[in-house]
């Protein structure tokens, strides 16, 4: 022992044991550090999904979310998989959604539950994509991690991201079909995983088709033609069904907004998507010259953070992929009539990209991770009260209804929400649906107008789709419009009560 001493501080003089300490900590600290990268994809899911399921009763109820509640249940109830739309509970988009929604009605979800579940399950992936990329892409742990973190807190992520409906779902998709076309990825089992997880996309939501053009691009640029006509015929291949589909009458038409016009020159606007992403972002007000400088400030935040982030990486998947969804993108909704906000989803995350990696130092970085938490949290308060409460505001007005006049019908262009209202709260009254889409039967109210409305003992409808049943297009064309029959129609229905959303009308007549 005297010896072994002797030698020990022989070797700790000369710093020998110093050094193998040293290696012998940085061996166990990257090994560490190694392990905590491989569970880092799943942290990020599951801290994702917990976030959501704690803000699961804040999220207000959407209209739309109903609608697809609905069609989820009809197809368990009437064993309607694959004629899902062979029904009054109609609900006009791609069918994987419905589909996926309806397996957890099967196995026993309350309708809500289960169009929430899947959009929750799926979003949560998102944050992991954008982690992973981002590090494969070159990028560091803490960049990754906080891209990863900055979507995920976002307002109008959060939202989407709970609500029972397709946005994030498609997004999810889209990107996970992008994570597999990376240049390091591009075997032709992935080309094909790619193509499939793009089709899954399409299948959700018919606007997927769009990035279509940004993969070709991609796939161009790179001179890879090859795989391009693999991942095309791929793609076409999945999507045939639907395709084929979209021929068939009375079933869903893939091209359903193909047939409307998808070019409005009366409701083109250079401001209003970049004030969508603003209030995705958290960034609203009633005050439109508010919104507009709003506005502006995203075409800066976008345009400055694209070409730094190009400078910086321009070999980067990530970057390219990014500006070019972008360029396709932004484009189609300055032109495209319909001006939801959620449609900026795939927008707002790209940005979100190009802003990361256009950041410079770790400190720029920790100082907008605190900055973020606050914002995220205040905004996310404000975000409820801009969410238009949809349930709230139907239940107070069919509470009304049937304490006044037990068993009266109700008219309504929306009654998805109406029904479920309904039903849930066991309310005595019989809501009769008046599709505004002619060729929808029961209560197809194309030309007969009047007749629709004034059958029943009320009427609920917003302003919006009130005008609609007079119109031969939505969003509304005033000069297609009926106007002299809606005004026939407005002298016999007496102004009831009005919301913040809808206004409940008496028939007179």
């Amino acid at each position: 022992m005297f010896i072994i001493s002797r030698i020990w501080k022989k070797l700790s003089r000369t710093g020998l044991v110093k050094r193998r300490k040293k290696a012998g900590l940085k061996f166990f600290s990257d090994n560490i550090s190694k392990q905590y990268q491989n569970l880092t994809p799943l942290i990020i899911y599951f801290s994702a999904l917990l976030l959501k399921l704690v803000l699961y009763n804040f999220i207000p109820l959407s209209y739309d979310e109903v609608a697809y509640s609905v069609t989820a249940l009809n197809i368990v109830q009437n064993s309607s998989w694959l004629n899902i739309y062979n029904s009054p509970d109609l609900f006009f988009f791609p069918p994987l959604f419905n589909w996926l929604s309806a397996f957890f009605v099967f196995i026993g979800f309350e309708q809500i539950l289960a169009v929430r579940t899947v959009s929750m399950l799926l979003s949560s992936g998102i944050p992991v994509i954008i982690y992973l990329m981002m590090k494969e892409n070159g990028f560091s742990n803490l960049r990754s991690i906080f891209a990863s973190f900055l979507w995920t807190v976002l307002p109008g992520s959060i939202y989407y991201s709970v609500a029972g409906q397709v946005e994030t779902a498609f997004l999810f998709f889209i990107l996970l079909s992008a994570y597999f076309i990376q240049p390091e990825k591009r075997s032709a089992k992935n080309i094909i995983i790619s193509a499939l997880c793009f089709s899954a996309a399409v299948w959700i939501k018919e606007t997927a088709l769009g990035f279509s053009l940004v993969f070709a691009v991609i796939f161009l640029l790179d001179k890879e033609i090859r795989k391009l006509m693999i991942w095309g015929f791929s793609a076409f291949t999945f999507c045939l069904p639907l395709f084929i589909q979209s021929f068939i009458p009375n079933e869903y038409d893939l091209f359903f907004e193909l047939n409307n016009d998808l070019i409005n020159w009366g409701m083109i606007s250079f401001v209003k998507p970049f004030e969508n992403i603003a209030v995705l972002a958290g960034l609203f007000s009633s005050d439109k010259l508010l919104m507009t400088i709003f506005a502006f400030l995203v075409i800066a935040f976008i345009l400055i953070s694209s070409v730094i982030a190009y400078k910086k990486s321009s070999s980067s998947f990530i970057v390219r992929f990014s500006i070019i969804s972008n360029l396709v993108f932004i484009p189609f909704f300055i032109i495209f009539p319909k001006k939801f906000e959620y449609y900026l989803l795939p927008v707002l995350f790209f940005s979100i990209m190009l802003f990361v990696i256009s950041l410079k130092e770790k400190k720029e970085i920790f100082i907008l991770i605190a900055l973020v938490a606050v914002f995220g949290s205040y905004n996310g308060l404000k975000w409820r009260s801009f969410i238009r409460n949809y349930y709230d505001e139907t239940l107070n007005f069919i509470t009304l209804v049937a304490n006044e006049k037990p068993g009266a019908t109700i008219g309504t262009p929306t009654p998805h929400m109406a029904v479920y209202v309904s039903k849930k709260h066991n309310l005595d009254v019989k809501i009769v649906p008046l599709d505004f889409f002619s060729g929808y039967d029961p209560g197809n109210c194309r030309k007969e107008e009047d007749r629709c409305i004034l059958r029943n003992d009320y009427f609920l409808s917003d302003d919006e789709f009130f005008a609609v049943l007079f119109c031969n297009k939505w969003p509304v064309e005033r000069e297609k419009c009926n106007i002299e029959q809606m005004k026939k129609v407005v002298e016999k229905i007496e102004k009831k009560k009005k919301g913040q959303i809808f206004t409940l009308y008496e028939v007179k007549e």
